[in-house]
């Protein structure tokens, strides 16, 4: 659903927006008169590979915690650490990719305005209560 809104019209995208602020898009980034805008500017990357290796590292962290690895290992069949690495490896790898194609569409839907709860700059519909629960 996140990559669906990113390729449509910012009249779309800003709906919920623009209700709760009673206000129409008027310009190309649905910005009130306040300066608030729906849509923030669209900033490819905006750090240093440092940070980025930072941030990996978090992730990956968060993705793979100790306490579960002996779970998984006693879960496997004909457990070895070869196929340790291969489980986790694989399951870090799909996590890291859907977080990003997610991410990469909320950014493009939002740009810098986007915020931490990106589900709720979408419009109330049947598919975003979806995802919320899925979540």
């Amino acid at each position: 659903k996140v990559v669906y809104y990113a390729f449509q019209p910012r009249s779309v995208v800003c709906e919920s927006f623009l209700a709760r602020n009673n206000a129409t898009c008027v310009d190309d980034r649905c910005c009130l008169e306040s300066g608030e805008c729906c849509i923030g500017e669209v900033v490819a990357f905006n750090g240093t590979f440092l940070t980025f290796l930072q941030a990996l590292a978090i992730l990956a962290t968060s993705f793979c915690c100790a306490v579960h690895i002996f779970l998984l290992y006693n879960d496997l069949q004909n457990p070895t650490v070869k196929r340790l690495n291969t489980a986790t490896g694989s399951a870090m790898l799909t996590c890291a990719v859907l977080y990003t194609i997610i991410s990469f569409g909320g950014y493009f839907t939002f740009g810098d305005a986007i915020s931490s709860d990106l589900l709720s700059g979408y419009p109330l519909s049947l598919d975003v209560t979806i995802c919320r629960i899925g979540i």
